[in-house]
């Protein structure tokens, strides 16, 4: 309910991109710690989002970005939209870039900034095993994902069955996590149960876990 505390002993875990853009954020402060930005977006909420959210924290941690919204239709973006993204790296001469863009739209961009800058980008970008997404200009890109769908032979990962889904169904990547999630959500609860509300770490399929009540 709006407006009232939540209990003290309420536990609430999930998947959110906003968060994903904060840790590559850290993570690209940590490797260009005297860097500058150039966000690339799309005009849909979701990418919207994500590079709010990268910037928020990019500059929290006291670093400077421009972002830079391109036009795309069908996914494609225009030799207009991508002319204007040589350009703004040209004018501003970033040490990065950030992409809160989709796997095909990302690899333009890719393709067209070249592979000299840094290129940093969330699960969003992540192409998986479809066909119709080639990866060959996102070779090079520094990648957040979960450890469930970028280290399949992590010692959690290969612990548990993976997903299929059912016929006539389409395998998603975002299933798949939500599947994921779904697995540590049944951990941390056992842990919970056998640690009788003591603190713990987890070292999960979605990533390195931390509860503290």
């Amino acid at each position: 309910v709006r407006g009232r505390e939540l209990p003290s002993q309420m536990l609430i875990i999930g998947l959110s991109i906003e968060d994903e853009a904060k840790q590559v954020a850290e993570w690209a402060a940590d490797e260009q710690p005297a860097g500058s930005a150039v966000i690339v977006t799309g005009s849909s909420a979701w990418q919207r989002r994500i590079a709010n959210a990268f910037a928020a924290r990019w500059k929290q941690l006291g670093h400077t970005s421009q972002q830079l919204v391109l036009a795309d239709s069908n996914g494609y973006l225009s030799e207009a939209a991508l002319a204007q993204l040589r350009g703004q790296i040209d004018a501003a001469a970033p040490t990065l870039i950030f992409s809160a863009l989709d796997p095909s739209q990302a690899a333009q961009v890719r393709a067209a900034s070249g592979s000299e800058l840094p290129f940093y980008a969330t699960s969003s970008v992540n192409p998986g095993a479809d066909p119709a997404n080639s990866i060959a200009d996102l070779v090079g890109v520094r990648l957040l994902d979960l450890p469930w769908e970028v280290q399949p032979g992590h010692t959690a990962a290969m612990a548990y069955p993976r997903w299929v889904a059912p016929a006539g169904a389409s395998q998603t990547l975002d299933m798949d996590r939500l599947y994921a999630l779904g697995i540590d959500a049944f951990r941390i609860a056992r842990e919970i149960n056998l640690r009788n509300g003591d603190s713990f770490t987890l070292d999960g399929v979605t990533g390195n876990l931390s509860v503290d009540f």
